[in-house]
């Protein structure tokens, strides 16, 4: 997705399109973000379920 926000950007140089991408781009990171976070909170859940039985 953010790979593709980036050829409106380039090719027209608008500062609403450049802005949208720059938004999507922040939305996005906070998504890779928040995924990251779910995928350590489920190993260390994983890991303290192992640990109580």
């Amino acid at each position: 997705m953010r790979a593709s926000g980036v050829g409106p950007m380039l090719g027209e140089g608008g500062a609403g399109d450049g802005g949208a991408v720059a938004v999507g781009a922040a939305i996005g990171g906070m998504c890779d973000l928040w995924a990251a976070d779910v995928a350590r909170g489920a190993v260390a859940s994983a890991a303290a379920g192992g640990a109580a039985l």
